[in-house]
């Protein structure tokens, strides 16, 4: 049986190595190429700095809640953590997916995993919504926020 405590030290640990890594590429790699830099639209940094600087204080927030409710703690099975990391590991899959068969392909199936994963079964909501998520997110990102999403080893890319 696993402690609480410790399942929620081994997620915590996990973000904190997850922001320590961002802020690495960004002050080597992405410092580097000059794209650290600069304004709102000129700074490949500014959005993955923001995003760690928040999970950093939803960490902060989850240690004090955390410590705050330990002595109520009780012990979590292996079997409770089976799902969470079938996430994981279906993420994984999913990062590893974009780069073969591009966005368009890999965003539906994984949505449609989530869906699943998460207790939906009924066949053509899960995927209608995930079809329609995919290209509303698509299409907000390609033509409003002007981000080339990948395309995978066809390139397949919707012309907004």
């Amino acid at each position: 049986m696993l402690k609480r405590i410790h399942a929620e030290i081994m997620v915590i640990a996990f973000f904190v190595a997850l922001t320590a890594i961002v802020f690495q590429q960004i002050y080597t790699s992405m410092t580097e190429q000059g794209i650290a830099s600069g304004g709102a639209y000129d700074n490949a940094a500014a959005y993955p700095k923001a995003l760690a600087s928040l999970i950093i204080v939803l960490l902060v927030i989850q240690a004090f809640i955390s410590k705050a409710t330990r002595s109520q703690s009780s012990g979590t099975r292996w079997q409770e953590l089976l799902k969470p990391g079938v996430l994981i590991c279906l993420f994984a899959g999913y990062l590893i997916g974009l780069q073969v068969v591009g966005y368009h392909l890999a965003t539906p199936v994984m949505l449609a995993s989530i869906l699943f994963l998460t207790g939906v079964r009924h066949i053509w909501s899960t995927v209608i919504f995930a079809l329609a998520s995919s290209l509303l997110f698509a299409f907000f990102f390609e033509k409003f926020l002007k981000v080339v999403l990948p395309g995978g080893l066809w390139q397949l890319n919707v012309a907004w």
